[in-house]
């Protein structure tokens, strides 16, 4: 309930700080003329399509197993885990597995983590993602963790750090 509280807060702040703006525009135009607006606008326009410094760097690889495919029988469909739920968004693990073909052991390959719905006001920063075959061999075991940035304006407020761990049911070799 609280994700939902602060996703209206952000937006409510968003379309507030535009009023603003679309109002300081019609000022400055009325006060000084037509060209120190535009020189307003232009400057406004390029601050809100900034990206930010990490965008501009290459993505992070959270998860990286090395396997040899020939080991493998099949390769299994990727399987979804969400992981968090709340009325706003949703955090979801995805993990790809196979079998051994000498043993038939479970053979964990490769995972990653992603959120989906609405994420205005939070960022999801996930940092360490790790997957292994439990001692039965019909599940995968997970641990996940990561950062919940709680932003306003684009600005972050609060960082929470956040660590999910579970298993999730491996389907036999079809």
């Amino acid at each position: 309930m609280f994700v939902l509280v602060w996703t209206i807060l952000s937006i409510a702040f968003f379309l507030y700080f535009f009023y603003l703006c679309f109002k300081t525009i019609g000022l400055v135009r009325r006060e000084f003329g037509l060209g120190p607006a535009l020189v307003l606008v232009i400057g406004l326009l390029s601050l809100a399509g900034k990206k930010p410094e990490e965008a501009s760097q290459p993505a992070k690889k959270f998860a990286v197993w090395k396997f040899n495919s020939d080991s493998l029988v099949n390769l299994q469909p990727a399987k979804r885990k969400i992981i968090d739920k709340n009325l706003v968004f949703k955090i979801n693990l995805y993990c790809t597995y196979g079998f051994s073909k000498t043993t038939n052991q479970l053979l964990p390959v490769s995972a990653s983590c992603n959120v989906t719905g609405v994420r205005s006001g939070v960022k999801w920063v996930p940092e360490n993602v790790f997957i292994t075959a439990d001692s039965s061999g019909t599940k995968i075991e997970f641990y996940v963790s990561g950062t919940l940035e709680w932003q306003l304006l684009n600005s972050t407020i609060r960082y929470e750090y956040k660590n999910y761990e579970g298993t999730i049911d491996a389907d036999p070799i079809k």
